[in-house]
């Protein structure tokens, strides 16, 4: 399925259609789901099955004070910026993203994995995008430091075990073929 689209120097250019009318919409309890969990944080949402890509994809409105609505708002984009959350996971790393289906995972487990951030969007955990950022930052500064302090604490160890090394030994002289009391016999 492709659309023309008409080019600025007055040709027409034929293109793949990749847009809202190639989406099947969801089944309604899914839908109502996914608007119910979108205006909990003063959104809309809307859930689809995109062909091209295979899966489904939830596409939530931004908030009104999202940085990325400003160029929409300015008129330098035309179509007006939204959050979408494709509905697919890789069974294992390298493989082919496989659908999650909605069926198994029922409205109860979209919503539960919407409100998780193992979503890429970083939605439910976190506020927005920038917040999840300077959280993860926050957590990669954290962890760096705790292993600097192991690193510190692994070099003090190693320090005291060379010095142990390293300390002068007292020679004591001993006579091998010497014989040796018993202990039961010098009692």
């Amino acid at each position: 399925m492709s659309i023309r689209i008409a080019a600025r120097d007055g040709g027409v250019v034929a293109a793949p259609w990749m847009g809202r009318a190639g989406e099947v919409p969801a089944p309604y309890e899914f839908r109502e789901a996914v608007e119910l969990y979108a205006r909990k944080s003063g959104r809309h949402g809307e859930i689809a099955f995109h062909p091209l890509l295979g899966c489904y994809v939830v596409h939530l409105s931004l908030k009104p004070d999202d940085p990325k609505l400003k160029a929409w708002r300015e008129q330098r984009v035309g179509a007006e910026p939204k959050e979408s959350i494709c509905l697919h996971y890789q069974p294992k790393p390298g493989a082919p993203y496989e659908a999650i289906d909605l069926a198994q995972l029922g409205p109860s487990g979209l919503v539960r994995m919407l409100e998780e951030a193992d979503t890429w969007s970083g939605t439910g955990k976190y506020r927005s995008m920038q917040e999840a950022v300077q959280a993860h930052e926050h957590h990669n500064r954290a962890l760096k430091e705790s292993i600097r302090a192991a690193a510190r604490d692994n070099a003090r160890m190693r320090g005291r075990d060379r010095d142990q090394y390293l300390k002068p030994k007292v020679a004591v002289s001993a006579d091998l073929n010497a014989t040796h009391p018993s202990p039961d016999k010098a009692a």
